[in-house]
């Protein structure tokens, strides 16, 4: 007999049924939900990644430079067309003018100077872009302060342009000259102090000076400068700064290039007009003690006592190179005293005071010894031994001019080592002269064996003269 089911058992197996028949219907809704969600997630990160992307492109583009139309011109056409342009766009009419006049100075002296020299070869201001843009700047900053009344301020820019051009490039010297042109005609115009024609002035004479090599243009300016700074304090220390020693003024700059150009005349006047020389010599001295410039001071005097030899004037010399002597001694100079003491005993020999003279080249081997001074040795043995020889005592000539000849050989100087040589074969055969006369004397025909005497003195110079030729020949 079947065993008879629970009257609930109908009811739990219905209830079972419904149970996973709902969670298939919840199962099936949440992957539609799912589904729904991925697809609007993608939709959302799309959008964000477009709106990230805008972002970028903008902050790049924000980045890029901003190109003006001079710019634009600027790439375009050449760098001095576009300068011009922009000068006249912007105003810089004066600027613009003095620019292309340059241009026209730089072709006119090419021209003049022709393919085959060295101005053609420099290079042209209208094709260097780095120069023109440094002095475009310039201009335009001297013109600004031009156009508000700042005078000074405008001297000062085109002053310290003209200086950079002159000494901090090698090939515009030219413009610098130009500029400095420039400078001196405003400091005219607007009747400054004097001081700013004095600087402009002083600098144009360096460049004539140092550059153009045009020695009486710069002469004439330095004159100019001199008298416009006498008893004046000015300096140029805030425009050229490699001159950093303070105390030198600006007088005292123009007296120093002022003795240099002296000494320059007189150093090529010497050996065709020793009177225009001594001029020169002495005017090179008085701007030297004007600049406190004592190694300057001693050179011009030495100059004006080898003039004073040459014309005569011994006891002029003599003084002279005392003085020379007194300077170096006070600057404590071993290699200037010996120097002075070299000029100072061939002045003593001239005047006839040869006691001073030995007196002093002793003094100058002395110190040459003691300090090392080989070549200043040199010159006291070289000049105590033609003392020597002018005193007639060859036999303590020969041994000095021959430690001259030594010593200078040793240091390399050879013209001078070949100019006591000489001396040195004088001095010799003065020397052995005392022994020669007597064997001439016997060689006379008044004696019995005069002849046979003349026949062995002359194979005796044959056979000197073969030995010294083949012990020649075989070094």
């Amino acid at each position: 007999m079947a065993k008879k089911k629970p009257v609930y058992a109908d009811l739990v197996e219905m209830f079972r049924l419904k149970s996973v028949s709902r969670s298939k219907i919840l199962s099936r809704s949440k992957s539609v939900t799912n589904t729904f969600d991925f697809e609007e997630n993608f939709i959302k990160r799309e959008r964000m990644r477009k709106m990230e992307t805008q972002k970028e492109i903008g902050r790049m583009r924000a980045e890029l430079p901003k190109y003006t139309l001079n710019d634009i011109r600027m790439f375009k056409l050449p760098f001095h067309e576009a300068l011009i342009l922009q000068l006249e766009e912007t105003g810089y009419a004066s600027t613009e003018a003095y620019i292309q006049q340059l241009f026209q100075i730089d072709e006119q002296l090419r021209l003049e100077a022709g393919p085959q020299s060295f101005v053609w070869t420099r290079p042209a201001l209208r094709h260097s872009d780095n120069e023109l843009k440094k002095l475009s700047d310039a201009l335009m900053q001297a013109e600004d302060e031009h156009k508000k009344g700042n005078y000074k301020n405008e001297f000062d820019t085109m002053l310290r342009v003209a200086i950079d051009f002159a000494f901090n490039y090698s090939d515009w010297f030219w413009l610098a000259e130009d500029l400095i042109l420039q400078c001196i005609c405003t400091a005219n115009t607007f009747a400054f102090s004097g001081k700013h024609e004095a600087i402009s002035r002083y600098v144009y004479a360096r460049i004539l000076y140092e550059k153009i090599k045009n020695f009486e243009k710069a002469e004439e300016e330095l004159s100019i400068t001199r008298e416009l700074s006498l008893g004046k304090s000015w300096n140029v220390k805030s425009f050229l700064p490699e001159q950093t020693d303070s105390s030198n003024t600006l007088f005292m700059s123009a007296n120093y290039l002022l003795h240099l150009c002296y000494m320059r005349q007189a150093k090529l006047f010497f050996k065709i007009d020793c009177n225009q020389a001594l001029e020169f010599a002495s005017l090179a001295k008085k701007r030297a003690v004007e600049a406190c410039y004592h190694d300057g001071e001693t050179m011009a005097l030495y100059i004006k006592g080898q003039c004073e030899l040459n014309l005569g004037q011994t006891k002029d010399a003599v003084s002279t190179f005392n003085k020379a002597f007194y300077i170096q001694s006070k600057l404590k100079s071993e290699k200037g005293m010996c120097e002075a003491r070299v000029e100072l005993s061939k002045a003593y020999l001239m005047h006839g005071s040869t006691r001073l003279a030995l007196n002093t080249l002793l003094a100058l081997k002395a110190m040459a010894e003691e300090h090392g001074f080989q070549f200043y040795l040199a010159q006291a043995y070289r000049y105590l031994g033609e003392y020597y020889l002018t005193c007639g005592e060859p036999h303590k000539a020969t041994p000095l001019l021959s430690d001259a000849l030594h010593t200078f050989h040793s240091i390399g100087l050879m013209a001078e080592a070949d100019q006591v040589r000489n001396v040195a074969a004088l001095s010799s055969g003065l020397e052995l002269m005392p022994l020669y006369i007597p064997l001439l004397q016997k060689t006379d025909k008044r004696f019995a064996d005069g002849f046979e005497n003349l026949l062995k003195l002359a194979k005796w110079k044959d056979s000197r003269w073969f030995n010294g030729a083949w012990n020649e020949l075989r070094n």
